[in-house]
């Protein structure tokens, strides 16, 4: 039953009644219940260790695995807690920068750069699912959902994602769209301007200011102020409660309603939260942005090894 219990905190599965949880065993049994769906990665032409690739991190769909997203150390403030020291540790950012971009003619960096073009220089990944996981959390949806996002932002995998089904082979162009903007509009007001610089917009939580993570933390204070704990995936000093099975009416009134509380009365958050100082919840876009545009094309899998190649039980298994 207690396990239930947490499971429902994620998915939907009509439990109700009040067991004895706690932060730290909602954490452990999140982390011994995660999948392992990396099968095999290959990047620029090389096979690679897809675990020394990808950094598991939470969402609010569980746990994901995220590549070239920024490390906890240079993505989040000191004062934020990990219980799962394990999670979202990936290589230190070297020689970039959010604004500025990489330095020129530097390829020995972090967020690891594209440094050709192609589908043979692409990242290519493989991914595997148990037959009796395949129902699971699923509302009625099957495969793996992908979000592609910028290094310093945190994924949004609940409201933006494509889909990749199970048993398909699917290919994707990321066309990244680069709006910058010119250093001297910092003289006129960010309302003015209609966004801000890094410098301008300092967040509680994250080190790097971007529209997501500025809505992300005013979605955790909201939640904190009205149900006196936080979701999971959210960021959170330390010793703040999390929401499980027994707050989650209020985590969906919470979700349904930061958006209109921050822009019927800015006052609201501002003035009952105790993180009011940083938490303004006007999450203008920043001056210096990319986005990704997707182009998609997908068709099943149809190869089969040849007699000569046995490929046992424990391949696909390990």
């Amino acid at each position: 039953m207690e396990e239930l219990s947490y499971a429902t905190t994620i998915c939907p599965l009509g439990l109700w009644q009040s067991v004895n949880s706690t932060k730290e065993g909602f954490y452990r049994f999140l982390n011994e219940s995660r999948p392992y769906i990396l099968k095999y990665c290959q990047y620029l032409e090389q096979e690679q260790e897809c675990r020394d690739y990808f950094t598991p991190i939470l969402t609010e769909e569980g746990v994901c695995y995220s590549f070239n997203i920024l490390d906890k150390g240079d993505m989040f403030r000191d004062n934020v807690e990990f219980v799962l020291p394990n999670y979202h540790c990936a290589t230190p950012m070297k020689n970039w920068d959010v604004e500025k971009g990489y330095t020129a003619f530097e390829t020995d960096a972090y967020p690891r750069r594209a440094l050709r073009e192609g589908q043979k220089n692409a990242l290519s990944i493989m991914l595997k699912t148990k037959k009796e996981d395949m129902g699971m959390c699923s509302n009625f949806e099957t495969g793996y959902r992908i979000n592609v996002h910028f290094p310093s932002v945190y994924p949004d995998v609940t409201e933006n994602y494509f889909t990749v089904p199970l048993g398909q082979r699917v290919i994707g162009v990321i066309i990244p769209e680069m709006i910058k903007t010119s250093e001297g509009v910092k003289q006129f007001h960010p309302k003015t301007r209609d966004c801000y610089f890094q410098s301008e917009r300092p967040l509680q939580f994250f080190k790097v200011y971007s529209q997501t993570n500025c809505l992300m933390e005013c979605k955790a204070n909201y939640t904190l102020w009205l149900c006196e704990c936080v979701r999971f995936h959210m960021p959170k000093a330390e010793g703040t409660p999390i929401c499980l099975m027994e707050e989650q009416f209020c985590m969906k009134y919470a979700e349904d309603n930061t958006f209109f509380a921050v822009n019927d009365d800015d006052s609201l958050i501002e003035a009952e939260s105790k993180y009011s100082n940083y938490t303004q919840c006007d999450f203008l876009p920043t001056c210096t942005d990319i986005n990704y545009k997707l182009e998609l094309s997908q068709n099943p899998i149809t190869y089969t090894f040849p007699d000569d190649i046995v490929i046992d039980g424990d391949w696909w298994n390990q």
